[in-house]
């Protein structure tokens, strides 16, 4: 397999799936557009920019707009205040209760590392796994139906998840598959028949990362391979071997204790025993990298719990890429690196410069102001980006902002399937060129705090950035999008 390819190529599905775009078109029931991305993607050193218009607006959607004008959301809430004694519950986003019922059916969680595995492969659209992320599903499709439905023959209950990526020519389109993706158990599960079409509504947990080693389709459209499971060891702290255990116990520190000063002693005190000055150890000692990285994470969510964070290096650094606008491409990165260590220095070194750099963000077709960084906030306990699924099987990666202006309403308020219960959700577009960016959601119950907020689906999300001058560590951690403007560049998220 060539090392400087990213993605396997999927025998199944060599030209265009009508049944996808059938699905595609019917996904409008809370969404406003054809799910898929423009993102550029890099396949075997070929960058595809743009070649794929899922964007559309539909012609139901042009039926709405006309009948909602006066819905029109147009005027600026960039004076709301920051909502504060929230009385929602915010576990109950986390419980995707909006689901429905459904029955336990957990399995093996993990497999031994670096052994060789077939496994059932889900194929996603515009959205990466990683380990501890919750996947919720409603899934369709006859194909991937018969895939969950032998899941749950399997003992260990697992699945892997890949990302479906696009090679788009005038007259066919290929799908690929990413080479790095996720392992996923089966947490609980509902069977449904509604008019003779069979549905399966799930949750999912991901568990660990894989690399696909060789594709074995399946007759029936399915895709199994051979995967590796990989290693995820934490590394030794940097300079471990030049410190003694009692030098620890007579400091006092115990735990994760980055900042404190005894800390930083210790870790000058064992650098100065070396070849290397202190501060080069610190670069790679978790504890400070997870600081950084937390203080850079107060400038976007200033919410922020740290003690609700996850305390082992290697899921800190999944939560990070799962919790964060991070682009497709970014959390297949993340994917690749085998270490905690390299995960949380990418992650630092990719928020220091959006922390920088960035503070609005634009739609990501016409670049239309949206929300600003500072307007961000929690609806829920993990955090404000979290995955939901529409009842198209769409897995959105949505971001809760309580202010944000340039869009318009296209549809009426609606509490069903609401992934915030008790809030009617109301499709929104870009006013510019009406595009889907996510939703208003609008309290039903007087009790409710905030009154009002907004969704945002991460893939209809750009970040802008001011001309700063050539900056070529930007352009390599954060590939730009194929839209450049006079007013400065944009990333597409």
């Amino acid at each position: 397999m060539d090392d400087n390819s990213d993605d396997v190529g999927d025998p199944m599905l060599p030209e265009h799936d009508n049944n996808e775009e059938s699905s595609r078109e019917n996904s409008l029931e809370q969404d406003g557009s054809e799910s898929g991305s423009d993102e550029e993607v890099e396949m075997d050193g070929i960058q595809l920019n743009g070649m794929l218009p899922y964007r559309r607006l539909s012609l139901s959607g042009i039926i709405r707009e006309v009948m909602l004008e006066d819905a029109s959301d147009n005027d600026s809430h960039s004076d709301a205040e920051r909502p504060e004694n929230i009385t929602f519950d915010q576990h109950l986003p986390t419980a995707h209760s909006y689901l429905g019922e459904m029955d336990d059916c957990s399995g093996i969680q993990y497999i031994d590392q670096e052994s060789f595995v077939v496994l059932p492969i889900l194929r996603v659209d515009d959205f990466v796994l990683v380990p501890g992320q919750t996947m919720p599903l409603d899934v369709k499709a006859p194909r991937d139906v018969s895939l969950l439905q032998a899941v749950m023959d399997r003992e260990d209950k697992t699945f892997g998840v890949a990302l479906l990526r696009y090679h788009a020519t005038i007259d066919t389109r290929r799908t690929y598959l990413a080479q790095y993706g996720c392992t996923a158990e089966l947490r609980s599960i509902r069977e449904e028949e509604v008019n003779g079409v069979q549905s399966i509504v799930g949750i999912a947990l991901g568990r660990q990362r894989f690399e696909i080693m060789e594709l074995r389709p399946q007759v029936n459209g399915s895709v199994f391979a051979k995967v590796k499971i990989l290693n995820d060891a934490d590394l030794l702290p940097p300079a471990s071997g030049a410190r003694l255990g009692v030098h620890w116990k007579l400091a006092g520190i115990r735990g994760n204790f980055s900042g404190h000063r005894r800390y930083d002693k210790a870790i000058l005190s064992a650098g100065w025993l070396t070849g290397n000055p202190p501060w080069a150890y610190r670069m790679y000692d978790v504890n400070c990298l997870r600081k950084w990285i937390i203080d850079e994470l107060k400038g976007w969510y200033p919410d922020l719990d740290e003690k609700k964070l996850p305390s082992s290096p290697s899921a800190f650094s999944f939560w990070i890429a799962s919790h964060s606008l991070m682009t497709t491409n970014m959390r297949l990165k993340v994917l690749k690196l085998d270490s905690s260590v390299q995960r949380l220095r990418y992650e630092h070194q990719i928020l220091k410069q959006v922390h920088l750099l960035f503070a609005v963000c634009i739609c990501v077709e016409c670049e239309n102001e949206i929300t600003h960084r500072n307007h961000i906030f929690n609806m829920s306990v993990s955090g404000p980006v979290n995955a939901y699924v529409n009842p198209s099987g769409h897995i959105h990666e949505t971001l809760t902002v309580y202010s944000a202006k340039g869009l318009r309403n296209v549809s009426e308020p609606s509490e069903e399937h609401s992934w915030f219960p008790g809030y009617a959700w109301t499709i929104c577009q870009c006013a510019t060129c009406w595009c889907h960016i996510g939703w208003k959601f609008t309290a039903t119950k007087d009790s409710l705090v905030p009154k009002t907020f907004w969704g945002l689906t991460r893939s209809a999300l750009s970040l802008r950035m001011n001309n700063v001058g050539d900056d070529s560590e930007v352009e390599d951690s954060m590939p730009s999008s194929s839209t450049d403007t006079s007013s400065g560049s944009s990333i597409s998220s």
